[in-house]
């Protein structure tokens, strides 16, 4: 019984990290739209982190994370989505006014902002591959 509440709750904490996903992307999209709305039709980027974030977001809201075979095609459409985002509109670039002094601090993480990016789109796929993996819990007896 007491394993059974453990696998339980590693699957819940599981599909709760699922929401680094979406909301991170929303987050993203959020950060590219900070210089106005009128970004999101003119940045691939934008659109890439709004339509990743809104389209796990649905995904979400019904799936119960137990299909393994689902899971991978998740995983795959996620980093579908990132290789055409990079191979359509490349790594993004800063584009700020260098006319001011900024300080050296905020010169090098403006500088290393484009590779943050990067890292952090391929971070949010890694709580999707995370579930695939984990013990599912039991339900009626079988495992599904």
């Amino acid at each position: 019984m007491k394993n059974k509440n453990i696998v339980r709750y590693k699957y819940e904490d599981a599909i709760r990290m699922t929401n680094l996903s979406d909301v991170g992307n929303a987050l993203l999209f959020f950060v590219f739209c900070i210089g106005g709305l009128s970004i999101i039709s003119s940045s691939f980027h934008a659109q890439i982190c709004g339509l990743t974030a809104l389209l796990f977001f649905v995904i979400k809201q019904n799936y119960d994370w137990r299909n393994v075979s689902l899971n991978w095609l998740l995983v795959g459409l996620y980093l579908t989505l990132f290789i055409i985002e990079v191979i359509k509109a490349g790594i993004p670039d800063m584009q700020l006014d260098n006319s001011f002094g900024k300080g050296i601090l905020l010169n090098v993480f403006i500088g290393m902002a484009p590779e943050i990016y990067i890292c952090l789109r391929l971070l949010f796929v890694i709580p999707l591959v995370k579930i695939i993996f984990i013990e599912k819990p039991t339900v009626f007896g079988t495992k599904s």
